[in-house]
């Protein structure tokens, strides 16, 4: 992922609570859902399809952002990324305990993709360990967000809920790869 999709993924979000702070959350939410679509159609033009993640956060983002809409309330808009994160969380931890943990398939998927030579890395004992590990940490760290973040939702204004959906989430990955890494 370039630094274009990361700001495409999260401008929604920004302006929706930009707006929202201005103008009603109904002009709020339908800038954001436009926008989203416009991310959603600029990742499928980019890569032709859309992933997994990319698709369900937009499903989530229309009919969350459907029920807001309806309600004029944001709280449903809000807690798009909650669902997001326990559905990613729980779908880690289901790998982890119960077939082949998602960081492992996930190297030997797309293994071809990496240079020449790297593949070998990747198949290493050590390696394959610290993937197990982080598929657990991840999970617990998606949760963990999740969480957070419907905290924020239902507490914190809307810009504290921003830094606690975007910021904390890149954190809390960052921190389920370090604790994976550290008590390996």
């Amino acid at each position: 992922m370039n630094g274009l999709n990361l700001i495409l993924g999260i401008f929604p979000l920004v302006v929706f609570c930009i707006l929202d702070t201005f103008l009603s959350v109904k002009k709020a939410l339908v800038v954001a859902l436009i926008l989203a679509t416009l991310e959603a159609l600029y990742t499928y033009y980019t890569f032709g399809e859309l992933d997994v993640v990319t698709g369900l956060s937009f499903l989530l983002l229309v009919l969350l952002g459907g029920m807001s809409f309806y309600k004029e309330s944001s709280i449903y808009f809000k807690f798009q990324p909650v669902v997001l994160s326990v559905f990613l969380g729980v779908y880690l931890l289901f790998t982890y305990f119960f077939s082949e943990p998602f960081f492992v398939v996930i190297i030997k998927k797309y293994g071809n993709l990496l240079m020449s030579g790297s593949l070998e890395v990747y198949e290493s004992p050590h390696l394959r360990k610290m993937l197990i590990h982080s598929t657990f940490t991840s999970g617990i760290g998606f949760l963990l967000h999740g969480a957070i973040t419907a905290w924020a939702a239902v507490k914190l204004s809307n810009f504290w809920w921003l830094i606690c959906r975007g910021v904390f989430f890149y954190l809390i990955l960052f921190l389920s790869f370090l604790v994976a890494r550290v008590f390996m």
